[in-house]
């Protein structure tokens, strides 16, 4: 909060409630309030991270992480270190922890593609695991096409398939390939290549979104909460996507036209 929206807060509250008290005078009291609970808080978290620091084997890493998200304003952080540290010390949450979090063999669980929570536990869209259970080596002859069907539109949405499998990504930027259950009979193989590349431009649309997403790129976000961002500044970063976004905005449009 900049010290502009403190003294319009302080100033509205003081006229609704009366008092004595000038709103510059408050506003120091609250803003010196802030700071000695400032020092004490950057106290407390370095006897945090140096408790932590002792029990890793790279500290090093450790705090380099920490500020270089404490410089991005990350929410929450000293939150999350005391957390940390109130972990370490409880030696048998930290078992209860690394027994829950050992890997479990795979089973044919009775799951079906409606079960996100269980199929996507880091909820991402694109394909963040493969098929739960082993693939089914025979197609059924009598309903092959409108089994490989319901594979695509799985695959079309960043679900895997019975009969069809996202490969290993070679690059995180790179196009995504797939491979085709070697019992799908040939003519029926073709026409799902043919189809697979929309799955492909899916993958690649998605990636971008999600990485896009993620904090560390919340620059203007960061710039607010930190009291820098201006409206001068705003339009500057602004206009270097104005043209991208207007280019994606009109595509959007034209398909929802034509659809």
């Amino acid at each position: 909060m900049s010290e502009f929206e403190l003294h319009d807060i302080v100033t509205a509250l003081l006229s609704t409630l009366g008092g004595k008290v000038t709103p510059n005078k408050l506003v120091e009291y609250l803003q010196e309030r802030q700071s000695r609970n400032t020092a004490g808080c950057s106290i407390i978290i370095q006897k945090h991270l140096t408790r932590l620091s002792q029990d890793i084997s790279d500290p090093d890493t450790f705090l380099a992480k920490y500020n270089d998200l404490k410089d991005k304003n990350v929410d929450s952080l000293n939150s999350y270190v005391e957390l940390l540290d109130l972990i370490s010390q409880d030696h048998s949450l930290k078992d209860f922890i690394l027994r829950s979090t050992k890997p479990t063999s795979c089973s044919k669980a009775e799951l079906t593609k409606d079960d996100l929570p269980q199929r996507r536990p880091s909820m991402s869209w694109d394909f963040s695991v493969h098929n739960i259970c082993q693939p089914i080596p025979t197609v059924p002859e009598i309903s092959q096409e409108n089994v490989l069907i319901e594979d695509l539109l799985n695959v079309l949405i960043g679900l895997p398939g019975n009969y069809i499998e996202p490969d290993e990504l070679k690059d995180v930027y790179g196009p995504r390939t797939f491979s085709i259950n070697e019992n799908v009979p040939l003519s029926l193989r073709e026409l799902v290549r043919q189809i697979l590349p929309l799955a492909n431009h899916y993958s690649i649309i998605q990636r971008f979104v999600e990485e896009k997403m993620r904090f560390e790129f919340g620059q203007l976000e960061s710039e607010f909460k930190s009291g820098n961002l201006t409206l001068q500044k705003l339009w500057f970063f602004v206009q270097r996507n104005m043209q991208s976004l207007g280019i994606a905005a009109n595509i959007a449009s034209s398909i929802s036209k034509v659809s």
